[in-house]
C-alpha cells in the first residue's frame, strides 16, 4: 500500500513539473504555435484554464502560478496525512 502511495506522489509531482513547463512556455510568445507548446498547453488546460487571464502584466500571465501553488500545496498536505496513517499502522 505504501508504495501506491509513493508511486502516485511522485505521479502528481511529475504533473507539477509539467504544468511549470507550460506555464513558462506560455511567456515565450515565439513558442505559441510550436508542437511542443501544444502538447504542453492540451495537457495541462484541463487544470490550468479556470486561472487564466486574471493577472497579466503584457503578455505575462502570473494567475497560473497561484494555480500551481496550490496544486502543490494540495498534493503535499494530502500526502503528508497519508504518510503520517501508514505510519499509524
Amino acid at each position: 500500500m505504501v508504495y501506491i502511495i509513493y508511486a502516485l506522489y511522485w505521479l502528481m509531482l511529475a504533473y507539477e513539473g509539467f504544468m511549470f513547463v507550460s506555464i513558462i512556455m506560455s511567456w515565450i510568445p515565439p513558442l505559441y504555435g510550436t508542437k511542443v507548446f501544444n502538447f504542453f498547453r492540451k495537457g495541462t488546460d484541463f487544470y490550468l484554464k479556470p486561472f487564466r487571464g486574471w493577472l497579466t502584466i503584457g503578455f505575462l500571465d502570473l494567475t497560473p502560478m497561484i494555480g500551481l501553488f496550490i496544486y502543490s500545496f494540495g498534493i503535499n498536505c494530502i500526502f503528508y496525512y497519508l504518510q503520517l496513517l501508514t505510519t499509524l499502522y
